[in-house]
């Protein structure tokens, strides 16, 4: 395939992929900056709501719009001159990290769209929670390991059951274990218990990692709210994992709490309504 007079070392199917790939994120970055242009309008004094969820959208339009440059930018200067096939596949890497994360950041989007829905039906069955929070611990237990974290798991004395949704609570705690092992350095602790009294079972999620500060702390359920912007960015995440739990426990009629001491610890607690069966 040739390009530019210029000869480039890769098979037809290849220079198929790498353009189209390219004219993907052109066209996807022409929507984002049509968007712009309508969120720049001036509002009037009495759309204070919507001015705030303007620059929400604006900030996630913002998201979407990193990786789509990064994938472009990759693809045209992998065409601007013949490369070897290595490179080549170099690019095709790095651009599916990128397609991932976007593909992560719009199933989050998604799934916040739907939970808010008034036509939302949650399923419930009954559900060992002390089995459940044994589940995600085996699941995350080797990743911990590699970074050097010890995962616990608190067993109850007894079986906790109690109604919910199984797949949304995982999704919640799992959520809530992967956050905490982002945020632990090396040698640190993350653990899980269930517990529950008279008026509600109780999952939580501790850690002795970086803490939160008193500032940001009543915001970090907010969905579009990041505590270190360019942090969560480096890691991979998509800044919705904590929206997600909090919308999940109120699908549920519950809430997700917070505490959290900057550079010492953070636990987070899910509070299901209404006693555990035993």
């Amino acid at each position: 395939a040739t390009r530019a007079g210029l000869k480039l070392d890769l098979t037809s199917k290849e220079f198929l992929l790498l353009t189209l790939l390219a004219r993907r994120a052109g066209e996807v970055l022409s929507r984002t900056q049509i968007a712009e242009m309508v969120w720049d309008m001036n509002f009037d004094s009495d759309t204070n709501i919507v001015d705030v969820n303007v620059r929400r959208l604006r900030s996630k339009v913002d998201d979407l719009r990193t990786p789509v440059n990064n994938i472009r930018g990759a693809v045209e200067v992998a065409l601007e001159r013949a490369r070897t096939v290595d490179e080549y596949r170099n690019v095709l890497d790095s651009s599916l990290e990128e397609v991932v994360r976007l593909s992560e950041l719009i199933g989050d989007l998604l799934f916040l769209a739907r939970a808010e829905s008034p036509l939302k039906e949650l399923h419930r069955e009954r559900v060992n929670v002390g089995g459940l929070v044994i589940t995600v611990r085996d699941y995350y237990e080797a990743a911990a390991a590699n970074v050097g974290i010890s995962l616990l798991a608190v067993e109850s004395a007894e079986p906790l059951t109690v109604e919910l949704n199984r797949s949304l609570m995982l999704r919640a705690v799992s959520n809530l274990v992967s956050n905490a092992i982002a945020h632990t350095p090396p040698g640190g602790v993350v653990t899980l218990a269930a517990s529950s009294d008279d008026e509600s079972l109780r999952i939580q999620v501790s850690d002795t990692g970086t803490g939160i500060s008193a500032e940001a702390l009543p915001k970090v359920f907010d969905r579009f709210f990041r505590v270190d912007p360019s942090r969560s960015k480096n890691s991979g995440g998509t800044g919705l994992g904590l929206a997600i739990v909090q919308s999940i426990m109120t699908l549920h009629g519950g809430k997700a709490e917070i505490t959290s001491e900057l550079g010492r610890r953070t636990c987070v607690t899910l509070r299901i309504p209404g006693p555990a069966a035993r």
